[in-house]
């Protein structure tokens, strides 16, 4: 009975940020939202409603620490500074993974239902662009090579990418593209294929 109170109390701030979040930033939101509804709750619908959306949000906050990031990206690409108060206050009751790291918009652009993250402990994501339900594990490091931040990859619709890989370089990785775990992907790769191994070389298409 108290746990349902205090998670009652501890809900109402997200209530209050996601209701007067900017139309623009929103509609962005919900799209990241029903991304990750899809794959975590398929049997549940929560459209139709702001209460339904709101009610996602809280869940997807308090159950999957990583949107925490996705949600704080999403505010900062709809202009709102990084020392904005609600910012602040959001990190503080609702802290997200210190070891996943997002490069800020617009060095890095993700598309509305881009990313959804697995257990992205010790993960770097500094892509130049990232497509549609990209799905990204732990332990991966997509980046730039060198100093200069536009060497950076730019990421299709539906890749799945496996544990522990590094996408590195001023790279395209097409669509419908599976990336094996461990693989170190330093060219780019064609749409429809599945790439493993160090460095990823194409091991079928699909």
């Amino acid at each position: 009975m108290l746990r349902k109170i205090f998670n009652s109390i501890h809900s109402i701030p997200l209530m209050i940020i996601f209701i007067f979040l900017h139309k623009n930033i929103l509609n962005v939101l919900l799209c990241d939202m029903e991304l990750y509804r899809k794959v975590s709750y398929p049997n549940e619908n929560y459209k139709g409603s702001l209460q339904n959306n709101v009610k996602l949000f809280t869940r997807l906050v308090n159950r999957h620490r990583e949107f925490r990031n996705i949600f704080i990206y999403r505010v900062m690409q709809g202009g709102i500074s990084p020392f904005d108060f609600r910012i602040v206050v959001f990190k503080f009751l609702y802290p997200p993974i210190k070891t996943l790291f997002l490069t800020p918009y617009p060095r890095m652009d993700i598309s509305p239902g881009g990313l959804i993250l697995y257990h992205p402990f010790s993960t770097i994501i500094n892509a130049k662009k990232i497509g549609k339900n990209v799905i990204i594990r732990n332990n991966t490091t997509i980046g730039n090579t060198g100093e200069n931040l536009d060497n950076s990859p730019i990421i299709g619709d539906n890749v799945n990418v496996g544990v522990g890989s590094i996408i590195v370089g001023k790279i395209v990785i097409g669509s419908n593209v599976i990336i094996g775990a461990g693989s170190v992907v330093v060219k780019d790769l064609p749409n429809n294929c599945v790439a493993a191994g160090n460095p990823a070389r194409i091991i079928r298409y699909i």
